[in-house]
């Protein structure tokens, strides 16, 4: 299946409530969870639909918010929670991609500022 290379997918709309596009890409429902002031490393969850007609990839992920951010998933190992890396995140045309708890996930890395819950 022919898929195409999404370059860049800017973080700052998900951390608004009301959805946002990027070409065919929507993301909805989007949140962080609370954290204490001083943590250096936040999650963030949404969901994000490809209502295109062909598959994306989601190659990277970037905010002014945050130094970094990072694809993740939750696995079981062992009868142990472990996250693990993610290069990518694929949507296939017409699907979706739940990022939640225990799952797929953002690392968001580095404050540069402190977020303030509402």
């Amino acid at each position: 299946m022919k898929r195409s290379i999404l370059l860049s997918f800017a973080l700052l709309f998900s951390l608004i409530s009301m959805p946002a596009w990027a070409g065919s890409i929507q993301v909805e429902g989007a949140w962080v969870r609370a954290a204490p002031p001083a943590a250096q490393v936040m999650a963030g969850y949404m969901t994000i639909k490809n209502h295109g007609s062909i598959g994306k990839t989601i190659v990277g992920a970037h905010s002014p918010q945050f130094a970094k951010v990072e694809f993740h998933e939750t696995l079981m190992r062992n009868g142990m929670a472990t996250m693990v890396a993610r290069d990518s995140l694929v949507i296939d045309a017409g699907n979706q991609v739940v990022l939640a708890p225990n799952g797929y996930h953002m690392m968001l890395i580095a404050p540069q500022r402190r977020i303030n819950v509402g």
